[in-house]
């Protein structure tokens, strides 16, 4: 998803891919969409900002790379993913509008996010403010709520996975393909890890059964590095980072930006608890705490302190919602 935003260099060529026709500009030729320009390249291949010729909308366009292309068994699944992908439809959740294969290449078309990822923001400018963090994950926390109700974790919730649009609103990326998602880590032995090590959750981590519960501790991670320009945990290799998610505390988010607000802090340390049980019950309880948490900061209304979290417990939090 990051890929999306990240433009390319001014100037820098664009490699098509053997057997794909290419426009004078080295810009690739799809049927039914005029292809501007491309947006980046990742794991699972490149993206291209284009327009949907029949109904003149702009939408990112996203080519497999030839390696997954070539595995017969992951285009099947890549494309019965996507096609229920395109059945979700969520103010707070990234469309996929259409996936297909075009002269031996595998496509996918999608809502595309003008203002980008908010991984390519903090990169570019550091931190952002708490007040707009908190109206981030209450935008999350909404597309969370849709994919529970829906049975679907996602599994890579990070800030590469969070997009923005031209008014503000935030969406969930990759929301049903994260499995396919090139980013893995490899854990002592030979066994694979889905998802990004710096926001993944511990017991996704182990290779463990998961729920909703790691996707909110995935957010947390995901809000730290908003707020902060850090994440939780870092190192030199994969297992040094897992470690801290398996063993060590963060730091609180208020030695790093002292502005945050204690209550904020509370929060995101109460998503990053090891145990699932020590966290938010279900992504509606951390909505309704957020909800309440920019009555009482940004508007001043209500009492500061009014729930355990805020004062420092979970267990009164773990049964809301």
């Amino acid at each position: 998803p990051a890929e999306a935003v990240r433009e390319a260099a001014p100037g820098a060529p664009t490699p098509v891919p053997a057997g794909q026709r290419a426009s004078e500009d080295g810009l690739p030729q799809v049927r039914g969409y005029r292809v501007e320009r491309r947006l980046g390249r990742g794991g699972m291949g490149q993206v291209f900002l284009a327009v949907q010729e029949s109904l003149q909308r702009r939408v990112a366009l996203k080519v497999l790379a030839d390696k997954l292309a070539a595995d017969a068994d992951f285009v099947r699944r890549f494309q019965a993913e996507a096609r229920a992908a395109a059945a979700l439809n969520h103010p707070n959740v990234v469309t996929v509008h259409d996936v297909w294969e075009e002269g031996g290449r595998h496509w996918l078309a999608m809502e595309y996010m003008d203002r980008g990822t908010l991984e390519a923001r903090v990169a570019a400018e550091g931190p952002l403010p708490w007040r707009e963090v908190l109206e981030v994950l209450s935008d999350a926390a909404k597309g969370l709520v849709y994919a529970e109700l829906r049975g679907i974790v996602h599994r890579d919730i990070k800030p590469a996975n969070l997009m923005r649009n031209e008014v503000g609103t935030t969406k969930i990326a990759d929301l049903g393909l994260a499995t396919h998602l090139e980013a893995e880590a490899t854990d002592e032995g030979d066994r694979k890890i889905f998802g990004t090590p710096h926001f993944i959750s511990p017991e996704q981590a182990r290779g463990e059964r998961v729920d909703a519960r790691s996707d909110l501790y995935s957010l947390g991670a995901t809000a730290y590095r908003l707020l902060t320009g850090h994440t939780p945990f870092e190192g030199a290799t994969t297992r040094e980072i897992l470690r801290g998610h398996f063993f060590e505390a963060p730091e609180p988010v208020r030695d790093l930006a002292p502005s945050v607000p204690a209550e904020l802090d509370a929060l995101v340390l109460q998503l990053l608890a090891k145990k699932p049980e020590e966290r938010f019950a279900s992504a509606g309880a951390l909505l309704q705490e957020l909800e309440r948490l920019r009555s009482v900061l940004v508007h001043g209304v209500g009492p500061a302190a009014t729930t355990p979290a805020a004062a420092g417990g979970r267990r009164g939090l773990l049964v809301a919602g």
